[in-house]
C-alpha cells in the first residue's frame, strides 16, 4: 500500500548578525518531521539548486507530484510504501 509524504521545498533568507551580504537556505519543510537544510549560500546558488531538484523530481511521476507555489518554492507529494512512511514518522510519546 502507498502513502503520501508531503513537503515544501523553499528558499528562505537566513538571518545573520554582522553579515554584509544576504545568506539564503534551500530547505525541505516536512509536514511530519524536521526540516532539512539542503544548501546555504547566495540566492542564485539556492535558486539554481532548487531548479535542478525540481527537474529531478518531475522525472519520476510515479513517485512525485510537484506543484510550484510561487517563485520561492514548490510543494511535493511523495508516494511511498507504507513501511517506509512509518519509518519516517517521529516516535510518539508513550508508544
Amino acid at each position: 500500500m502507498k502513502k503520501v509524504s508531503v513537503f515544501n521545498c523553499r528558499i528562505r533568507r537566513k538571518r545573520r548578525v554582522g553579515q554584509q551580504s544576504d545568506v539564503f537556505e534551500l530547505v525541505r519543510e516536512f509536514v511530519i518531521g524536521e526540516d532539512d537544510v539542503l544548501l546555504q549560500g547566495a540566492y542564485q546558488t539556492c535558486r539554481d539548486a532548487m531548479n535542478r531538484y525540481y527537474e529531478k523530481l518531475i522525472r519520476d511521476p510515479e513517485q512525485y507530484v510537484v506543484q510550484w507555489c510561487d517563485e520561492f518554492g514548490f510543494i511535493v507529494h511523495h508516494l511511498i510504501d507504507a513501511e517506509e512512511y512509518e519509518a519516517m514518522r517521529p516516535a510518539r510519546c508513550g508508544s
